[in-house]
């Protein structure tokens, strides 16, 4: 029989917290040369850091490997990635980083969060070089795109160039450290992104995110000075019981305490029954629905803080 070829694998677990990190790793292992035909090396990065430390680690003869993947296909899976990326994934050489642009308050925004899609690097170029032909004025707009983690690096320098910033889908409620599938706040910061999602309606129903989760994580980013579209939102269910303001206020309460900078905040209304199931928000209804948002804000931590913040709307349109 023949023997079985030896694997070494290397899980770097919610570490290290930047990319030079991951490229002084990547350079002290050129002095250690292995035969690849003679054992795998396997390295396995967190999401944000993989398509950067890639080519690096491939030219060392090792391969890489995501921590996670998800149990679903494309769609409406905030924060996952799936097989399709995987098997299309290219090695491009690492972006070029740049400071994004802290905007000013009651300023529109409009967000795009593309869940788990597309399916490759490619599609999300072309949805790039499509909106060349789109261009606004980014001193009247915030435009903020959210890829999944895997094509965020990839795509940033592009998005960047017409203007927009991007923003992950999710981040972990954890520092560094043995969190596999998680990447932080050190992560954004060193990799100059500006904006996360955190309490997306899929991570709570899908992935069992509660009400104390979404405050951790609250906490850090206004530590760190990331930005949050925070995403609150009620069940169809719920929207029928009369209870949308109750699980809106209910949403809010859990991180209000967390919040000391509230220009880094952006509220997403995102009525779970009007994402991806045919039914739609009335105009009316998404209006009246945030102005009981600004009125609860008003006497719940002030009248400022409620004229201000930035509130959107995140349910289907059409």
């Amino acid at each position: 029989m023949a023997a079985r070829k030896p694997i070494v694998g290397g899980n770097w677990k919610c570490n290290p917290a930047s990319v030079a990190e991951t490229k002084k790793l990547a350079a002290a292992w050129k002095e250690k040369a292995f035969d690849k035909s003679k054992v795998d090396v396997i390295v396995c990065p967190i999401a944000l850091h993989l398509p950067l430390i890639k080519p690096d680690l491939e030219a060392l003869g090792m391969e890489v490997s995501t921590q996670n993947v998800s149990a679903t296909g494309m769609g409406a899976f905030t924060g996952e990635w799936n097989v399709d990326p995987l098997q299309t994934y290219l090695s491009l050489p690492p972006p070029i980083f740049f400071n994004n642009i802290i905007m000013a308050a009651r300023k529109p925004i409009v967000g795009g969060n593309w869940k788990c899609n597309p399916a490759t690097v490619a599609e999300t170029q072309k949805l790039a070089t499509a909106w060349k032909e789109k261009a606004f004025d980014k001193s009247k707009v915030d435009v903020v795109i959210c890829p999944t983690a895997l094509h965020l690096p990839l795509i940033k320098p592009e998005l960047e160039a017409l203007g927009m910033e991007v923003s992950t889908q999710n981040v972990s409620a954890t520092g560094m450290g043995a969190f596999t599938g998680e990447w932080n706040v050190d992560h954004l910061k060193d990799m100059a992104i500006g904006w996360t999602l955190i309490g997306h309606s899929e991570r709570r129903t899908k992935y069992g995110e509660t009400d104390e989760v979404t405050a951790a994580k609250m906490a850090m980013c206004q530590k760190a000075g990331i930005k949050v579209i925070f995403c609150i939102g009620e069940l169809l269910e719920e929207r029928e019981g009369g209870k949308t303001d109750e699980v809106n206020q209910r949403q809010l309460n859990a991180v209000l305490p967390a919040i000391s900078n509230w220009d880094d905040i952006v509220i997403a209304y995102e009525p779970v029954w009007a994402i991806g199931t045919g039914k739609v928000a009335t105009p009316e209804q998404a209006q009246d629905t945030h102005a009981a948002i600004r009125a609860f804000l008003k006497s719940a931590v002030s009248a400022e803080v409620a004229d201000k913040v930035r509130i959107q709307y995140g349910g289907s349109v059409s």
